[in-house]
């Protein structure tokens, strides 16, 4: 047991004296290759931009869909753009539609290939609304 310490005791000393720098030379090479390296963002600021690229893009098909009367019933097939549609609506013709206020038309107009077919409108004496109409052709 005795030679197990000496032993020790010269292991640690050895230890204790090592000289533990890295060269100058391999220091500099390193620093060069990481500075080199490309810098890479940080998956935060990825996920941010592709989340606020998928609601432009959201918001810009909302919006063509409420103004092409076309792309408005295309998009009306797909579900969850159906329920906002919906709510996004007139609510005071979403109200007279539920109650049975709103009178069936089912009429179709063509002028120069254009048709327009008229479904539904709500008259309150004061302003008639169109709640569904559908336009083709042209």
């Amino acid at each position: 047991m005795d030679s197990e310490y000496k032993f020790d005791l010269a292991f640690r000393e050895l230890v204790k004296n090592d000289n533990r720098e890295v060269p100058e030379a391999v220091r500099n090479r390193v620093n060069e290759i990481l500075s080199a390296l490309p810098m890479r963002q940080p998956v935060l600021k990825k996920v941010c931009y592709f989340s606020a690229a998928v609601v432009l893009v959201f918001c810009c098909v909302l919006g063509l869909g409420l103004i092409s009367p076309v792309v408005a019933q295309a998009l009306k097939q797909i579900p969850v753009i159906s329920y906002v549609f919906e709510k996004a609506g007139d609510s005071g013709l979403q109200a007279a539609a539920m109650e049975g206020l709103a009178t069936p038309i089912n009429q179709t107009v063509s002028d120069n290939g254009i048709k327009i077919t008229i479904t539904e409108g709500v008259f309150d004496e004061s302003i008639m609304k169109i709640s569904g109409y559908m336009m083709t052709g042209g």
